[in-house]
């Protein structure tokens, strides 16, 4: 793996676990 592959991967890791902590904190804060 290339490391331009591996820094790809890294941002998707990065912003699905973004999406997922948001989606927590809304799910949270809603009654």
């Amino acid at each position: 793996m290339r490391p331009s592959e591996r820094v790809k991967v890294i941002e998707w890791v990065a912003a699905f676990a973004a999406v997922a902590y948001i989606a927590a904190l809304l799910v949270a804060v809603l009654p």
